[in-house]
């Protein structure tokens, strides 16, 4: 139906176009009576032949469209990924424990019915207790023990200003008190460059005042510290009170701008394989440590129509004390061509992302950070076949998420672990389920996907080695649509596949890498050139069964090695891949990836 739909509009097309010719106001005779009823069999056999020849064709459009919709996803998903990169634990000032050895046995001993931490709000009283020996009488060792290992427990948490002291008290009535002075903060003083801000305080919102716990303040630090254009490091200063502390936080800001031009080879072939990229960023702008992110991506113009795609991302991000607001809205647009049997169908499609995102830090100590998000995504996608709707691909999604990350500093390295969920909602317009057809993807899905990544380096006489591996897996009981698979081939999963990939409702992949950094390039020359290192990958991915999935499980793997240049005015990448397993129908041509470009905010 479909493509008798398509060859009838081009007939009627050719019949308006023959309508001047063939019209009965036309002059009449033999000669032109027998031209028309040719034409006219002409366009009855082209349109039967158009009508066999897009046979498939319809198909063919949703494969390709699809694939542009992963493209742009995968993209999305680096984009995000970068943009809200989680940084280890960072150290503020650290107050000295109370060292003591273990209190000695003999002299003095003083009977003690109770002892009674006074003014101490932070810990729960029996957790204080268990610091006291279970005996009748205590020995002045054993009390300054106890006085020791109560200002420990403080540190230990974080509250680095608080301390444990024996006041005169008279002892003859079997108590010993012992009272807490726990810090308070007294103000919070923000320099940036040797000036006081007057903006800026929300990294540190509602500390003044409170019991002075080291995490929170370590937390506003990290939060000014993930602009890469300021460096804070905090200290802490006498109040003008007994147990307040000043805490005075030293910025060390930059150029607060960052833009960059590049160029690479990351395209479909339907659109174009050269992309050309332009991206800037603006920090603190708004005096709130905010980042906003704008991101431009198109093909080759010159190739000229029908080839073409063209993408539009704005990110923003906002920090506040604990929480983390992010907005991001994205826009893709393509044109392409299918070919048919005896003529081509031109495709086009658009593609509208929105996403808002709320994060929250739960906890956080000295080598480790707990993070819970909550976010809805809005997804417009809508493909057309010669100007024509494909119902099939086109459709409005919302999304639900929670997700809760773990990052941890252990065995010289960074350890991350994540796990989310997602449910399909029918916010915003989304489609509905129950007016799709049977067997079609799920609008309100159930999906969960998990991710445990590790990245150490080392220094070996002079060279700078690190090495990366990342696990992430992805399980769903509905089948889902394009945008919400898993895409297992390409830059960003198994690397050795370029126009080829397994789509997976369910599956897995593992991406690891070692790379090497030796010093090459001289010092002054690393401003302009940035640090050429060099490294290799090996990748691999799983489709494991489930809806929409063959029989049993397919595989690929990939591998890659190359160069990278970064950290100058010039950066750039040039890889080249082999798949080493892939399934029967894949070619396993070799891959060669290229990136190059200018950082224009470090000249």
């Amino acid at each position: 139906m479909f493509q008798t739909y398509l060859s009838a509009v081009r007939v009627i097309t050719r019949a308006q176009r023959m309508a001047p010719f063939c019209s009965v106001s036309a002059p009449r005779g033999l000669s032109r009576l027998l031209v028309c009823a040719g034409l006219a069999l002409m366009l009855a056999a082209a349109a039967g032949g158009s009508e066999v020849s897009a046979q498939g064709v319809p198909a063919e459009a949703l494969r390709q469209s699809e694939d542009l919709q992963r493209r742009q996803q995968d993209f999305l998903d680096q984009q995000e990924r970068l943009f809200r990169q989680v940084a280890p634990p960072q150290g503020g000032p650290v107050a000295p424990r109370e060292e003591g050895g273990i209190a000695p046995e003999g002299g003095t001993c003083i009977p003690v019915k109770r002892v009674i931490f006074s003014k101490a709000s932070v810990f729960e009283p029996g957790r204080l207790q268990k610091l006291v020996p279970d005996r009748d009488c205590l020995g002045i060792a054993q009390i300054s023990a106890i006085v020791r290992d109560a200002t420990n427990l403080y540190v230990d948490a974080g509250f680095v200003t608080s301390r444990a002291y024996l006041p005169e008290q008279d002892l003859s009535t079997g108590e010993l008190r012992i009272e807490v002075l726990e810090g308070r903060v007294e103000t919070v003083e923000i320099h940036q460059n040797g000036e006081l801000r007057q903006r800026g305080h929300g990294a540190l919102p509602g500390v003044t005042g409170q019991i002075l716990n080291i995490r929170t303040i370590e937390q506003g630090l990290d939060q000014i510290n993930g602009l890469s254009s300021k460096d804070a490091k905090i200290s802490l200063k006498p109040g003008a009170e007994a147990g307040f502390s000043i805490v005075v936080v030293e910025i060390t800001a930059k150029r607060p701008w960052r833009a960059s031009v590049a160029v690479d080879n990351s395209g479909s072939e339907s659109t174009g394989d050269v992309q050309f990229e332009g991206s800037f960023t603006v920090e603190d702008l708004f005096g709130q440590f905010e980042t906003l992110s704008l991101v431009h991506k198109r093909s080759d113009p010159s190739l000229g129509e029908p080839k073409a795609s063209e993408s539009t991302s704005l990110q923003l991000a906002v920090p506040r004390g604990f929480w983390t607001w992010r907005w991001s809205s994205s826009f893709f647009q393509y044109s392409s061509e299918v070919e048919g049997q005896l003529q081509s169908f031109r495709t086009s499609g658009t593609n509208w992302t929105h996403k808002g995102e709320i994060e929250r830090l739960l906890w956080r100590d000295q080598v480790s950070k707990t993070h819970a998000r909550v976010s809805v995504s809005v997804k417009d996608a809508r493909n057309y076949l010669e100007d024509t709707k494909l119902g099939t691909s086109s459709r409005i999604l919302s999304v639900l998420r929670g997700e809760v990350s773990h990052t941890r500093q252990m065995l010289g390295g960074s350890l991350t672990l994540q796990a989310g969920l997602d449910q399909g909602t029918t916010w915003f317009g989304a489609a509905k389920d129950r007016l799709a057809e049977t067997g079609a993807p799920r609008a309100q899905f159930l999906k969960s996907d998990g991710e445990i990544s590790f990245l150490r380096g080392w220094q070996i006489g002079g060279v700078q080695v690190v090495a990366s591996t990342r696990l992430a897996a992805q399980h769903s009981p509905d089948l889902l649509w394009s945008s919400e698979q898993l895409s297992l081939g390409g830059s960003s999963t198994v690397r050795g596949f370029d126009g080829q990939s397994l789509s997976a409702v369910n599956g897995l992949y593992s991406r690891n890498e070692l790379s090497v950094t030796p010093p090459l390039i001289p010092a002054d020359l690393a401003k302009y050139a940035g640090q050429l290192s060099l490294f290799a990958g090996l990748d691999s991915g799983w489709q494991l069964p489930g809806p929409g999935a063959v029989e049993g499980q397919e595989h690929v793997l990939g591998a890659a090695v190359g160069a990278r240049l970064q950290g100058g005015i010039v950066f750039g990448e040039i890889s080249y891949e082999r798949a080493l397993q892939a399934p029967r129908s894949f070619t396993r041509e070799p891959v060669l990836r290229l990136r190059a470009g200018l950082t224009l905010s470090n000249f």
